[in-house]
């Protein structure tokens, strides 16, 4: 009997793996649209764990825990949706529904006006926008310099040197965008807190002070690791520590 339902399991697993992912997508969706919610997410962690990733992907199985009631997972997974399509209305959407479930509400930290444009600025878009725009400007102003050197009219030559310059100024404004954006996003790993609550702790300890609890699909910003701790920070600007094994990272991996 036990060998019986280990070829089962093993023949189960073997049928799901040979699927291709637009099947096991297809199959997903019609387990949602049935109300077969685990099932669901059953198919869509397979995908991902053959290292597929789409917004779609990750809006659909966060809607599959959203209609389970698990709040940090849905938060987890509408954020991986963000990152892959950020001005999305629908994954906004969304996830503002799932934070609406959420017990913490902490005020965001108000930040000045020149670091908000800074911020606009550098999510303008992502790292690999900003070295195509860095690669466009950097032709253009080898191009019009070349042209320069090439004119024999001073006019002709006066325009075609400032609008190398002006290229020149862009390329080198790009390339600034592009380190610090690569800078940000390998020294900001958020994550969101997994369980119902959790000891919000002054040193990375079970022993030191609890400043306060935070609650399940808190967002937090992980700013140091200390064995099975880390010191992560709220949006209003605390910090504190909490062990690891009790948030999602917001990454992508098999």
């Amino acid at each position: 009997m036990f060998k019986l339902l280990k070829f089962i399991v093993i023949f189960n697993c073997f049928y799901v793996v040979s699927q291709s992912p637009d099947e096991l997508f297809r199959y997903a969706n019609k387990a949602y649209n049935d109300g077969q919610y685990e099932r669901a997410i059953k198919y869509y962690d397979s995908i991902i764990s053959i290292g597929q990733h789409s917004p779609e992907l990750y809006f659909n199985l966060a809607n599959s825990h959203y209609k389970l009631n698990s709040i940090a997972l849905s938060i987890l997974n509408y954020e991986k949706a963000l990152l892959l399509n950020p001005k999305n209305k629908s994954i906004l959407n969304n996830l503002q529904y799932s934070k609406n479930m959420m017990l913490d509400n902490f005020s965001i930290l108000p930040q000045s006006d020149i670091r908000v444009f800074f911020n606009r600025v550098l999510n303008f878009t992502s790292t690999d926008g900003w070295a195509f725009i860095f690669i466009i400007s950097l032709w253009f102003s080898v191009l019009l310099l070349f042209l320069f050197t090439k004119s024999s009219k001073p006019f002709s030559k006066r325009v075609l040197f400032l609008n190398s310059i002006f290229f020149l100024i862009i390329c080198l404004a790009t390339l600034s965008n592009a380190i610090n954006k690569e800078k940000f996003e390998k020294n900001s790993i958020h994550a969101i807190v997994a369980i119902n609550s959790e000891s919000f702790r002054s040193e990375p300890n079970i022993r030191s002070e609890v400043l306060l609890t935070i609650h399940e699909g808190t967002k937090v910003v992980i700013v140091e690791e200390v064995e099975d701790w880390v010191k992560v920070k709220l949006v209003n600007g605390n910090s504190g520590w909490v062990l690891k094994s009790n948030l999602y990272p917001i990454i992508f991996g098999k």
